[in-house]
């Protein structure tokens, strides 16, 4: 069996986390704070803070408990050990995302799926798409409804709930859905202005932007409480204590789980490629790094969640506004970034039963 390896070795410039707790193994963090959770027997508790971290002569400095337990973890990774997605689903992620013509031969897949059509039947009949006065009950009826791109992008979606949704608990299962519904939007948009022949591979490589964040949630349950703890303790936000502290997991993770689920590869490298300065302006990458950006500003997310609380405060999830130097990756779109986050945030309102969906497979 193929491994999943790892050279984990954290650099003075991504520093470990303060002091935190994680839970037990497979169970769920509570929510804040930082200073009031004990640290539970058995568990990898108190992540090093930054003053007992010990730099070695290169810079490089020591992993805390919670980063040695994840880096293992990932050293010992097998490919079957992946969340692992249906044959429909792996189909789905084969088709090139401009060639999705064949409405029959699609609802014919997606009927392999029962799970699948109950849930976008259900979603054909939603407040968000359903007709007043009319009843939506086949799947053929359901797809030419929601459209044919959208309803294999949301039918792949839910196969990828699916997948990995079991590890998660249910406030970050609707949340992270809810974010990759947003990225996929603000990818689209993008890609329409800067792209457009980019736009249906920018859609579908949006949905799947952070799925590895949901497997390393998996293989480390509280991970991600741990995130938001941190970013907490540290007056930072959620993205950056993401790069800091899950970086080099992500980018191990990702390849190796899209090519398991045989994702084609331009989409998987699209979605594997998190460094800016690598990336060439108004290219696959770069237009789903800026879209991911808009996805976790404040604009976008007040629009979203409207007068309701969202599940973790605003202020550790949202960043204020999207900077000029992530704007300048699609430099067409640089004057046009409010009103593009208030379109994204409007639409992806409309959509949160979507994101319900995916969160519920």
């Amino acid at each position: 069996m193929e491994d999943v390896s790892l050279d984990f070795t954290i650099s003075a410039t991504e520093p470990p986390a303060p002091a935190a707790t994680l839970p037990r193994e497979g169970g769920v963090a509570a929510p804040p704070s930082v200073a009031a959770r004990p640290a539970p027997s058995g568990s990898a508790s108190e992540a090093a803070s930054p003053a007992d971290a010990s730099a070695d002569p290169d810079g490089d400095v020591d992993l805390s408990p919670w980063q040695c337990r994840l880096a293992e973890r990932l050293k010992a990774l097998e490919l079957h050990q992946m969340p692992q997605v249906s044959p429909v689903a792996a189909k789905l992620a084969a088709l090139n995302p401009n060639e999705v013509s064949d409405e029959r031969a699609v609802c014919g897949l997606l009927k392999q799926e029962p799970v699948v059509v109950a849930r976008l039947v259900g979603l054909a009949n939603s407040a968000a798409y359903g007709v007043r006065g009319r009843t939506f009950n086949t799947v053929e009826q359901a797809v030419s409804r929601l459209g044919l791109e959208p309803s294999v992008r949301i039918a792949f979606g839910i196969t990828c709930g699916k997948a990995v949704n079991k590890a998660l608990s249910s406030g970050w299962r609707e949340f992270l859905w809810l974010h990759a519904l947003t990225v996929a939007q603000a990818a689209t948009l993008i890609a329409t202005k800067v792209r457009p022949s980019k736009r249906a591979e920018a859609q579908f490589a949006g949905l799947i932007y952070d799925i590895g964040v949901m497997t390393i949630e998996g293989l480390v349950p509280g991970t991600l409480d741990l995130l938001v703890d941190t970013a907490q303790a540290r007056n930072s936000t959620l993205a950056q204590m993401q790069t800091i502290m899950l970086g080099k997991a992500q980018r191990a993770v990702t390849p190796a789980l899209l090519k398991l689920w045989s994702v084609p590869e331009e989409i998987a490298n699209a979605v594997t490629e998190r460094n800016p300065s690598d990336m060439e302006p108004d290219s696959l990458p770069a237009i789903l790094y800026v879209a991911d950006a808009l996805a976790r500003s404040h604009p976008v997310l007040a629009a979203i969640y409207g007068d309701e609380e969202p599940p973790f405060p605003m202020e550790t999830i949202a960043t204020a506004s999207v900077g000029a130097r992530v704007l300048a990756l699609c430099p067409a779109i640089a004057k046009m970034a409010d009103p593009l986050s208030d379109s994204v945030g409007r639409a992806v309102a409309r959509q949160r039963d979507a994101a319900k969906e995916f969160a519920a497979a």
